[in-house]
Formats: structure tokens, sequence, C-alpha cells
């Protein structure tokens, strides 16, 4: 008891030292910096975390902080490194951006459908079903992402793979893949790990290859914005055509007929713009140099990626790659399978690396999404019914300009205005479809041609380009078979249907049309330059769009004043 009584006095005095120790002023203050440190590491660790998830996932919910809260208690927390963190947000971020939450059914299902004879307890037993069939797939969806999350917890530092099964995946999700890189570029954490892509690894089930880049469409350019078009439509056609000549050789024809050459133009070449056509890739020197960029897309043209190779690839190489996939026809498209890449912001790359025939692809404006790949993917096959499974849309398209009776221009400003094109709709992944569309068109343009032509007596047409024929002086990457372009189809058509009989040589109309394949005016009008035609009316279609804007913030007296300074003293 003694040994006891002794321990505990001893105890007690220890603890009133360590006790009076610690209530030191000093100490107190020590205290407080040793906690302020503890918050502020804590505040580094889950920030910019939690920033990401709440602002890439969640920007437009109110619960925005409490969901990607209870996201953030999901990951490792026993893994209290800051990078493993910051990385794990980003790869819950990037798996949910490319395999979104499933949507719950929306509540004016439960309503009762009049037009089967069904009562509200039949309507609420089906809204009922898609409520449980949303959740099972809710289950799943959150059993893969714990999956998912549990392979990037237990592994090794190696590259993290989101499987998705088609590249209109991707393309559905590219505002909020936009946005998730504003996210990381406002963010002020060190460990970015590259704000401009993603960290993980995407894998691609199928999808198309093409040796084409694609044209920015008036629908992106134009955005809600339709009032230029439409105004410059009435302005073109509300003004005569400029004059050809002196005498009764100064117009093509009488004012209606030239008014329904103006009306078509104008629409041809909207129409044609509006979802952004194709152009061929070329050999010529708008071409050269930089990384070589393909077309990578699923269903549709405008539903793609631009395919970037970070490694050197010969054109030969690319050549014998779209050469290998004759077994199911001449194509422009090529089914591919398992294309693993990074996908990255186009406008991260720089200028320097890309042709000129592409600078599209890293132009701020036109924001468009990449996919950097090491390797040309794999040509597809699988069973029957995945093999016959070869569906890519695009427009077919050639070109004419509108010329005076020395073949050259009418416009030589705006040149656009004085482009004819003419296009179809066809499948370019499939050869018997691709052909007979390509020769529908040729027969749709030939019959426009020569009626245009017979109306206006002295308008002259000229052929200056087509998807599969460049007319730059070089040839294509990958060129038609012989005789099996759309000019050559249009000059067998000429000489084999008796219809075009007045424009075969020695016709009526032939000496008005000019079929010829040649370099003319140093390619102007050659596919390797129409994005800067494009780009030109683009600009064009700005500069009124900018002046629209001013003309309604400018002071209503503003008219009357300039008015006033323009009469004479």
């Amino acid at each position: 008891m003694e040994f006891l009584d002794w321990l505990t006095t001893e105890f007690t005095l220890l603890v009133s030292v360590v006790k009076a120790f610690l209530d030191a002023p000093g100490v107190q203050a020590l205290k407080w910096l040793l906690g302020l440190a503890a918050l502020g590491y804590a505040i580094r660790v889950v920030i910019p975390t939690w920033r990401i998830l709440a602002l890439s996932l969640y920007r437009d919910l109110p619960w925005s902080l409490s969901r990607s809260f209870g996201d953030l208690l999901k990951l490792d927390l026993m893994s209290l490194s800051r990078e493993k963190w910051y990385r794990g947000a980003r790869v819950r971020v990037e798996w949910e951006l490319l395999r979104p939450r499933p949507e719950p059914p929306p509540r004016h299902l439960a309503l009762p459908r009049r037009d089967i004879g069904e009562v509200a307890a039949q309507a609420k037993r089906r809204y009922q079903q898609a409520v449980d069939q949303y959740r099972a797939e809710l289950l799943e969806w959150k059993t893969r992402l714990a999956a998912h999350l549990s392979r990037f917890s237990r592994g090794d530092g190696g590259d993290v793979v989101v499987e998705v099964d088609d590249v209109s995946q991707i393309y559905a999700r590219s505002d909020e893949i936009r946005n998730y890189f504003g996210v990381l570029a406002t963010d002020r954490s060190a460990e970015r790990h590259g704000a401009d892509r993603f960290i993980s690894r995407v894998q691609i089930k199928r999808g198309f290859v093409a040796p084409l880049h694609l044209v920015a469409g008036l629908l992106a350019e134009c955005e809600d914005d339709w009032a230029p078009v439409i105004e410059d439509y009435g302005d073109q056609v509300a003004q005569p055509l400029p004059s050809t000549g002196a005498g009764p050789a100064a117009t093509f024809a009488d004012r209606e007929s030239e008014l329904k050459l103006q009306r078509l133009q104008t629409f041809l070449f909207d129409c044609w713009l509006l979802w952004g056509p194709s152009i061929p890739m070329c050999t010529c020197e708008a071409w050269h140099g930089g990384r070589p960029i393909l077309q990578f897309g699923f269903g549709d043209e405008n539903n793609s990626l631009s395919l970037v190779f970070d490694r050197p690839v010969a054109r030969e190489e690319l050549q014998r790659y779209f050469a290998s996939d004759d077994v199911h026809g001449v194509t422009l498209a090529v089914k591919v399978t398992g294309v693993v890449g990074t996908l990255q912001w186009g406008p991260s790359i720089s200028p320097s690396e890309v042709s000129l025939a592409q600078q599209s692809i890293c132009d701020p404006d036109e924001d468009r999404l990449t996919l950097h790949v090491d390797e040309l993917p794999l040509l597809a096959a699988g069973d029957l019914a995945e093999g016959s499974a070869r569906y890519y849309s695009a427009y077919l398209w050639s070109m004419f300009v509108i010329c005076r009776e020395d073949f050259e221009p009418l416009f030589s400003e705006q040149t656009w205005r004085g482009v004819l094109p003419f296009f179809e709709h066809a499948n370019i992944a499939e050869e018997q479809t691709m052909a007979t569309l390509k020769h529908q068109l040729v027969v749709k343009t030939l019959t426009t041609v020569q009626g245009l032509l017979r109306e206006l007596p002295r308008l002259h047409l000229r052929f200056v380009c087509a998807i599969d024929e460049s007319c730059c002086g070089s040839t294509l990457l990958c060129p038609p078979p012989a005789d099996a372009s759309i000019r050559d189809l249009m000059q067998q058509v000429i000489d084999t249907e008796p219809a075009f009989a007045d424009l075969r040589a020695n016709g009526g109309l032939s000496a008005r049309l000019a079929l010829e394949r040649g370099l003319w005016r140093d390619g102007e009008y050659s596919s390797c330059h129409l994005p800067d035609l494009i780009g030109r009316y683009y600009d064009y279609i700005a500069s009124r769009r900018e002046d629209d804007s001013s003309a309604e913030t400018a002071p209503a007296d503003a008219p009357n004043a300039a008015r006033e300074e323009r009469q004479p003293a």
C-alpha cells in the first residue's frame, strides 16, 4: 500500500509539472501554431480534391458541395498523400465524364397514357418499373466505379484505362470535358499532371478512321446567332451580280435568271457548311510538317475527333494502312477497334506541330478535342454482324466556280460568293453504297450545271475540287482508283448519257464548262486551301455580328449626328 501511495503521489506530481509546462504562455502559442499547421495541411490535401469533384461533376446542382464531399470520403482515406488524393479525384471525374451516372426516369411518366387506355394505377406500376430499372442500373454503375477506383488505389502507378464503346460517347460529353479542363486550368494546386489532358487512358472499342480533315461548320460557328447569316443571304440576293464586261455582255442573263443563280449559290454554300464538310488529306506543302492527324469518328463525320500521333508516321505507312482494307472495297473510311489514347484539348497543341491545312485543330475559337495515340489502330474484324456494321456518313461533294467569259472568277474579293458546291450525304465506309451515291451526286450536279448554262447564256463554270480530288497540283494521300473520281465520273456520264449531249466536246454548252483537273490560279480554290476561303467567310460573318452589336448599343441620336456631319457646309 505504501508503494502504491508513493506511485500515485509521484504520478500526480509529474502530471502537475507537465500541465504547468503546457499552460505556460509560450507553450500555448506553440500549441496553436501546431494546430494551425495541422489544419493547413488538411486543407491543402482536401480542398483541391474537393474542388475538382464539385466543379467537374456537379457544377449546375444546388447540392454540389455535399455530393462531392461524399465522393471525397469514398476515396482511399488511408492515403493521406496529397498527390494521390488529387490523382484519385481526377481518375474519379474522368471515369464519370466518359461513363455518366444513369439518369432517373422523369416523374411525368407516372401520368396515365390515354392513347393506350391506361388508368392511374397502371401508369404508377409502369413508372415504378422504370424506377426499379434505374436503381438497378445505378447500383451496377456504382459497383463498376468502386472497382475502377479500387484498381487505381492498388495500382503501381501504371496507366489507368477507361473503356468506352465508341467515339460518340466522348463527343456527347465534349462540353463537360472542356469544363473539366477549365477547372484544372484555374486550379492553384501544383500537382496538376497536365491541365489540358486526361491522366487516364481511354480505350475505344470501335470507330472509323479516314484520311480527312473536318472543317468547322456553321452550326458551331454561329451557335444560336443566325441573324448575320440570314441577313447576308438577303443582301446577296438583293444586289445584282458584278459586271462581267461591257454592253450586253455585262450580265449573264436577265435579272430573274441571275437571281435564281444567286439564291441557289448562297443556299448551297451555307447548307454545305452547315455541319461542316471534310476535305481530303493531300501530299502538297499545305499538309507537310507537324504530326500526322487523321479523322476518327463514329456514325458521322461531325461526330468525330482528331486522331493525333505522338510518333512520326511516314506517308507511305499511312498509304499502306488505308490500302490494306481493300478486302471490303475502296472506301474513304476504314473500321478500327481497340483504339487506346489520351484525350487532350486541341488548342493546347502548338501550331508549329500541325500542318497548314489543319490549323483549325489548335484554334481556341473552335475548341476541339483530340485523341493522342502511339500506333495506328487495328483494323476491325469480329463476327458477321460486327464485321458488316460499316456505317460512317459524310458529305460527298464537288465544287465549281462561277466565272466570266475568260474563265476568271466573277468575285475577286469575297471569293466564297462565287463557289458553287454540290453534295450528297453518303456512307463512306461501304463501297457499294458510296459508289451508288457518288453516281447520284454526279447526275444531280450535271443536271443542275446544264440547266444553269442553258438559262444564263453568258455564264461559265469551272470545276475546282472535290472530296476525292484536290486540284492543287499534287496527289492525294489516298487517291481514288483510276477513273473513279467524281470528276472522272462526270466526264464518263457526259460521254455516255444522251441527256448531257450538250456538255460533250463540240456540244452547245461545252465551251462554257471547264472540267480540267490541273492546277488553277495557284490552287486558290483547291480543297487544300478551302479552310482559308471558309475562314474568310466566317470572319466576314463575325464582323457583321459585331456591327449589329455596335448598332444596338449606339445612342439613339447617333444616326442623326452622323447625318449632320455629312451635310455640306
